[in-house]
């Protein structure tokens, strides 16, 4: 047999690699492709560089939406390659690892979609944090005025807003506790309500929103 000329990649690498050792090729049908089978003993010299050797080869299958893979064991390299029929289902088929043509809607969801996404779910984590057992309803702040008992606001919740933007202007004697707790206000769930007692009475019932602040 000869091996030199125009012999397809993985027989000359045999024949320049390996000169004298046995190569073993066979050709099969199955279904709508040809199935080519190169069995070389030895080290058959792969050579992968630039467009010659194997990879020259490789890029000749995948040219026409085939498959190559090469195997290695006990001395021996065998060289599979499955070439669909021209005009075979499996011929007309693109390449497995083209890439899908690309969409203007595709960039657009990826660069701006999905980072609006991202950003009102942050705003959403942290708005159920912020509000969690520290929101008190409009009615119920209506019901409390300054000089009621404490015992009047003992089921207010125990944990307060911690988003306190709206601070107010009037100084807080030091031997009054003030609390603040939010509406439930979106996306931040600032502190909207500031309530103070001594110990014994109510003495500050202030919204807030209603100023004045420092």
């Amino acid at each position: 047999m000869n091996l030199t000329g125009k012999n397809p990649p993985t027989v000359t690498n045999a024949a320049k690699h390996s000169p004298g050792a046995p190569v073993g090729i066979r050709l099969t049908v199955e279904g709508d492709a040809q199935l080519v089978t190169v069995a070389t003993a030895g080290d058959a010299g792969e050579d992968t560089g630039g467009w010659s050797g194997l990879a020259r080869l490789e890029r000749r299958v995948r040219a026409l939406n085939g498959e190559l893979s090469v195997r290695g064991a006990d001395g021996t390299r065998v060289t599979f390659a499955r070439i669909p029929f021209p005009g075979s289902s499996y011929d007309n088929a693109p390449p497995a690892d083209d890439a899908p043509a690309r969409r203007p809607g595709a960039a657009t969801l990826r660069w701006v979609l999905l980072p609006a996404l991202g950003a009102v779910c942050v705003l959403l984590a942290f708005h159920t944090w912020a509000t969690y057992a520290t929101v008190v309803e409009r009615d119920r702040f209506a019901g409390l005025a300054a000089g009621q008992p404490v015992a009047s606001a003992r089921d207010l919740p125990q944990r307060q807003a911690p988003v306190r933007l709206l601070i107010p202007a009037d100084p807080i004697p030091a031997s009054w506790r003030c609390r603040y707790f939010t509406d439930g206000n979106f996306p931040l769930g600032i502190a909207t309500f500031q309530i103070c007692d001594d110990g014994e009475t109510l003495t500050r019932v202030h919204d807030l929103r209603r100023g004045p602040w420092r």
